[in-house]
């Protein structure tokens, strides 16, 4: 449980970088959603 919140954190906090760093015209909450998918899916 404790991997697993750990997990959404730092993508919460890549995503929000991400979303400051890259000026995408991309909402941040799409842009974890999209992490998590491919966190997933690897």
């Amino acid at each position: 449980m404790l991997q697993g919140l750990s997990t959404l954190l730092l993508l919460q906090c890549i995503e929000e970088a991400l979303a400051t760093i890259a000026h995408v015209p991309i909402p941040g909450p799409l842009i974890g959603m999209l992490l998590l998918r491919v966190w997933l899916l690897v």
